[in-house]
């Protein structure tokens, strides 16, 4: 997103659209002066704009807010779980996070709070079982709210493929859904957001200061000899060794595939990684040869075939093979999202296509990505939808 970090907070709630189902495109978020509705894409109102803030639809469900609370509605308008929450998270497994004040619990789609708030913090469910934690301590409980692995933990993460990292009495290790340590717990430190665990069938793991990578049989395939690392993206990471004090990528059997010569490094995406020399930016392959010469001031990875970068204090597109497609001419840029991305002149943001056509007008105040068809922006300091063809999603 483009928006400025300051404002972040504000817009967190109304850009996110609810997981349960797939998306439903039918209504769109319609702002009326300060307050939130839903009309149809000619819009034509269906839910009367009432509320201080909204979601997108995601099937029948959308969040709303009013007065501070948080509850749910249909696309018929129909209160389906009360608005009495300070916040409801996305639907995972048939289940949803819910806070009011300092305690969470679940509810179901039905809105029925099935899991109490008893809980200090909780995680979504995950392969069936959702971390917990009471008192500092964490755990696993069942989709009814059973304890099934014991609140014993200084920390944990969610489930994948199986497995979640633990960690007691200053050990991390890996359980398995029925909370045997497949894994010892002998680690220094699991690192990395579960989602990020065993990423590539790999995961990080420290012993010593010094990192290395484990499979899920819990087997050490490359050795503990890193400084820092990131995770395996598209068969790659980046990892730090201090004698050389730069970074350098490695492929799964741990061979390095550049050299150790980069002050920083960015995921593979697309198959190309961003990689920086003193302060200037390039892109690898996943040979290791710098095939976009290191000269940019930053850049962004690759979406949908293109980059944003930065020369000489503007910004501008280019294709895989370097080549400029869209000129640097630009004050800001985003990444390429179905087929636009914002840019930014004279202070203002619009969107071009890939040719870099203006096929939104340079006009607001900000803008962010497009995602399922739509792109929140703001207007004369207030929020509203776009669609791809311009059409505002907003009164006053």
């Amino acid at each position: 997103m483009f928006v400025r970090k300051n404002l972040l907070p504000l817009i967190l709630f109304v850009i996110f659209p609810l997981q349960i189902f797939a998306q439903n495109y039918s209504l769109i978020p319609f702002r009326d002066n300060d307050k939130w509705g839903f009309c149809d894409k000619y819009k034509k109102i269906i839910i009367q704009p009432k509320y201080d803030s909204v979601n997108t639809f995601s099937g029948d469900f959308a969040r709303v807010i009013l007065n501070g609370k948080t509850g749910i509605i249909n696309s018929n308008g129909k209160e389906i779980v009360k608005i009495k929450y300070d916040r409801i998270f996305d639907f995972s497994e048939g289940r949803a996070k819910v806070s009011a004040g300092v305690k969470s619990g679940f509810i179901t789609t039905e809105g029925k709070e099935i899991i109490p708030l008893i809980f200090d913090d909780a995680y979504s469910f995950s392969e069936g079982l959702a971390a917990v934690e009471i008192g500092n301590k964490w755990g696993f409980i069942d989709r009814q709210g059973k304890v099934i692995i014991p609140v014993k933990y200084d920390f944990v993460y969610g489930f994948k493929h199986g497995l979640a990292g633990a960690k007691i009495n200053g050990k991390g290790g890996f359980l398995n859904l029925k909370g045997e340590a497949v894994v010892p717990f002998m680690f220094d430190e699991i690192p990395f957001y579960y989602k990020e665990v065993f990423r590539d069938g790999l995961s990080a793991v420290r012993q010593n200061e010094k990192f290395g990578f484990i499979n899920s049989k819990g087997d050490l395939v490359i050795p503990m000899k890193f400084d820092a690392v990131n995770s395996f993206r598209e068969g790659y990471a980046s990892v730090k060794m201090s004698f050389r004090k730069k970074w350098g990528y490695i492929n799964k059997m741990g061979e390095p595939i550049t050299q150790f010569i980069f002050d920083k490094v960015y995921f593979f995406h697309e198959g190309l990684a961003g990689v920086v020399i003193k302060d200037s930016t390039g892109f690898i392959n996943t040979k290791g040869e710098i095939v976009i010469p290191v000269k940019y001031q930053d850049a962004n990875s690759f979406s949908e075939g293109l980059a944003r970068v930065k020369f000489n204090n503007k910004y501008g597109f280019i294709n895989k093979a370097g080549g400029d497609v869209i000129p640097i001419e630009y004050e800001g840029g985003g990444n390429f999202s179905e087929g636009l991305a914002a840019v930014k002149k004279n202070g203002l943001w619009g969107y071009v296509n890939k040719i870099g056509e203006i096929i939104i007008p340079i006009k607001y105040n900000s803008a962010t990505e497009f995602e399922n068809g739509l792109a929140l922006v703001i207007d004369n300091g207030k929020f509203g939808y776009i669609n791809p063809s311009g059409v505002e999603y907003w009164k006053n």
